[in-house]
């Protein structure tokens, strides 16, 4: 599971993650835009239909013995609670990614450069408030969550492939 600030760089860091231990990479983004025919603005319920169908698979996934790396705004404890009781039901183990990255890089990944990288942020630059909004919405892992830290500010290959071994 990843978990970061926006512009943090969790979505590369999954996509190396994947590369390196070729577990199933789960994007929220990639669902959401097949998901909807307008997904910049997604109601709550929607919102809620994106999620349920990433655990639905994740689930499946995982119970089918292969490995998930949920890329998803799972910032908070009661969201990540869910993924964990997911991975209980089917014998999976648990890691949640950390990806810290210096806040003043990771704005300007998400509100100015994001346009740059259409894969990572299909849906182009946040703005300020929206950025602002989610940062304060990240609750850091609580004792009895083993988290791995990652660097998300200066994304190597090396760096991840070490800190995951």
């Amino acid at each position: 599971m990843m978990l970061g600030i926006p512009g943090a760089g969790k979505t590369s860091i999954a996509e190396h993650i994947a590369a390196i231990t070729r577990a199933v990479h789960i994007n929220s983004d990639q669902f959401r835009k097949r998901m909807f025919d307008n997904p910049e603005t997604i109601s709550e319920t929607e919102h809620g239909q994106i999620y349920a169908m990433l655990d639905y698979v994740t689930e499946q996934i995982l119970a089918s013995g292969k490995s998930v790396i949920y890329d998803a705004n799972i910032n908070q404890y009661i969201h990540r609670r869910e993924k964990y009781a997911i991975c209980q039901k089917t014998g999976a183990r648990p890691q949640l990614i950390w990806v810290k990255t210096d806040i003043n890089v990771a704005r300007r990944r998400a509100t100015r450069e994001a346009k740059l990288h259409p894969t990572h942020r299909p849906f182009g630059n946040m703005s300020q408030a929206t950025f602002d909004r989610l940062v304060k919405q990240v609750q850091q892992p609580r004792p009895g969550e083993k988290a791995v830290e990652i660097s998300g500010d200066t994304i190597q290959k090396s760096a991840i492939k070490s800190a995951i071994s």
